[in-house]
């Protein structure tokens, strides 16, 4: 989505958008086209519980769809009623944020 959605979505002025990327607390790609924000990082009501506390501890080199693929794959260290879970479902059920912003910081470390 492009930010003037991502601002709509999260009811917030699109420079609001702008402020949150700089600060890595919504992760955003930079395109010809303006700032493109995937969706994975929201939920039907906004971001990610607690994503702000993740964003900024992950790589800033790691490629966006290594990115996306860790968002959106079961992770064994995350578990959701004994099965592990990704860490956006971790974070939709409410789960530590810390916990996968722990991870997040060793992602692209090969660790």
């Amino acid at each position: 989505m492009g930010r003037a959605a991502a601002a709509e979505l999260l009811r917030v002025d699109p420079s609001r958008i702008r402020h949150r990327l700089a600060a890595h607390t919504l992760y955003g790609l930079k395109t010809a086209d303006g700032w493109r924000l995937p969706r994975f990082q929201f939920g039907a009501n906004g971001p990610l519980p607690g994503l702000e506390r993740v964003l900024p501890r992950l790589d800033k080199e790691l490629h966006p769809l290594s990115v996306m693929r860790w968002m959106l794959s079961p992770e064994p260290d995350l578990e959701i009623d004994g099965q592990p879970s990704s860490p956006r479902d971790w974070l939709l059920s409410g789960g530590d944020p810390a916990v996968v912003a722990e991870i997040a910081s060793i992602l692209g470390q090969g660790g």
